[in-house]
């Protein structure tokens, strides 16, 4: 037995030393390195953060203030109130969000060689996280969406290595629940998680496994989801009196049709018609000018988006408005997609 031991270690490590050697782990190592370099020089050259963006003044008042902020999800503000215990150096908050970056680079990289891409076609992502100018920027300034993208890559690679790779059920499962963790904070980071959750359940659900498993691994990832979004729902209700992620997110719906909506091409609702904006449509600004400045209907109706407390009622009078819009300008509406896109 003590033979067979120890061929066997020298077996695995005769594998390492080859997987190490390939080219292609060679440049990945290269990649992380670089990208480390990168955030380095951030770090000396750029302190304590990139601040400026309006959304980091709101961020960090949340973080002091649970929920202050109405317009924005509050993970991200309890995320920044976790570092402050940690170390209250503003420094710290871009220090451990390059370390995220560089984080789901690698983790993207699992994700896609447990999906079965190459060794050189996985470098894609990871180089796309690890190098792309942006997404450093983003990492250096306070800011949602490095956390974001880390949650967003270890939920897609949980998932991946659940339905893929894991061979004992209970890994599986394990790996599953770490998946539907992940997805369900990244809701309660920014509100366009909700459209990644679907995406690592069905993946769950659809997995090449045998339908026992399958169905295992995508209700473990559902209910591992839900938990964290429901556990932050009673929170934000205890703190504002209001269930769900935020308090005035339904502005983001009127934001995204007045640019657009003539109400003299469609009836609005009767208890929306002072949501018509007056301002011809070719001088209109984009979407964030009608959730926050007083030229807005809306913001004169209900107030600013950060902070005011609109009335329950008004998320159900934007609806029907935004609602009219659409079907009342469809071809505006797709005209709109289009220019997002």
């Amino acid at each position: 037995m003590t033979g067979v031991a120890s061929w066997t270690r020298v077996g695995v490590a005769g594998r390492a030393r080859r997987e190490i050697t390939q080219p292609a782990t060679i440049a990945l190592l290269a990649l992380l390195v670089l990208s480390a370099g990168m955030r380095a020089w951030f770090m000396l050259r750029w302190r304590p953060a990139l601040l400026g963006f309006p959304d980091s003044g709101v961020y960090i008042l949340s973080a002091r203030t649970p929920f202050s902020d109405h317009a924005r999800p509050g993970g991200y503000p309890a995320f920044l109130g976790l570092l402050n215990a940690l170390d209250g150096n503003l420094s710290f908050v871009p220090a451990v969000q390059h370390v995220l970056g560089l984080a789901a680079a690698l983790l993207l990289y699992l994700a896609a060689r447990a999906a079965g891409a190459g060794r050189w076609a996985a470098l894609l992502p990871a180089a796309v996280v690890g190098l792309e100018g942006a997404e450093l920027w983003l990492e250096h300034a306070v800011l949602s969406e490095s956390l974001f993208v880390f949650l967003t890559a270890l939920a897609l690679c949980a998932a991946v290595l659940a339905g893929t790779r894991a061979r004992r059920p209970a890994l599986a499962l394990l790996l599953a629940a770490l998946a539907g963790l992940a997805a369900g904070s990244g809701v309660t980071v920014r509100v366009a998680g909700v459209f990644a959750l679907p995406v690592v359940v069905a993946y769950l659900a659809l997995a090449p496994r045998d339908w026992r498993r399958r169905l295992a691994g995508a209700g473990v990832a559902g209910l591992a989801a839900g938990a964290v979004i429901f556990a932050y729902s009673a929170w934000h209700h205890d703190v504002t009196g209001r269930w769900g992620l935020t308090v005035t997110g339904f502005y983001n719906l009127y934001g995204r049709v007045a640019p657009f909506a003539d109400c003299s091409k469609f009836t609005p609702p009767s208890n929306a018609r002072s949501l018509c904006p007056t301002i011809p449509v070719r001088d209109r600004q984009g979407h964030e000018f009608w959730l926050f400045t007083p030229q807005s209907p809306l913001v004169r109706r209900y107030g600013d988006g950060a902070f005011a407390t609109p009335p329950p009622s008004a998320a159900g009078t934007v609806r029907g408005f935004a609602r009219a819009a659409v079907l009342g300008q469809p071809g505006a509406y797709l005209t709109a997609i289009r220019r997002d896109l």
